[in-house]
């Protein structure tokens, strides 16, 4: 996972958002921005990836206390969309992709009432607890397992999931 801040962040009862693309300007995510600065509850959104404007939008809110927000991306691979389908799982958060429309239109505010237990990103490594997710990561844990022997490959990549 790589993160805007080089800092710790951890952070009790967040709110996750998983979206399956680029986020290029601040208007693709402003609902959900603005919805936290109402709420005043930590949000981390994962992303393929944010463009330099996003970014900074969102670093000067977070100096400012409008908000406070995390933002990260998977490692850049062909596995990316898998992570954050795995972290969707983990997180009990909906998983935004291409098939659901844009944010602007989409976004449920009653989302920002499944909050995580606890978040805590360090060194590029995204660690979520999630006590009421436990049956369905077992299930998709369980079903990973089940693609194994396929290949060498495959299984090296399966096993960093």
């Amino acid at each position: 996972m790589l993160s805007h801040s080089r800092d710790i962040w951890e952070k009790n009862d967040v709110n996750i958002l998983c979206i399956e693309g680029f986020i290029e300007k601040v208007s693709e995510i402003d609902c959900i921005l603005s919805y936290a600065a109402e709420k005043k509850a930590p949000l981390l959104i994962i992303a393929l990836g944010f463009s330099s404007e996003v970014v900074s939008t969102i670093v000067l809110n977070n100096k400012r206390k409008t908000f406070d927000v995390m933002i990260c991306t998977p490692e850049q691979s062909q596995e990316a969309v898998n992570d954050l389908g795995d972290i969707a799982t983990v997180s009990g958060s909906k998983f935004y992709g291409y098939q659901t429309g844009p944010l602007s239109t989409t976004f449920d505010t009653e989302e920002f009432d499944l909050k995580v237990a606890k978040v805590k990103i360090e060194n590029f490594n995204l660690k979520i607890e999630n006590p009421r997710t436990k049956k369905l990561v077992q299930k998709r844990v369980n079903k990973i397992k089940s693609n194994f022997g396929e290949s060498n490959i495959k299984d090296d990549y399966l096993r960093r999931r």
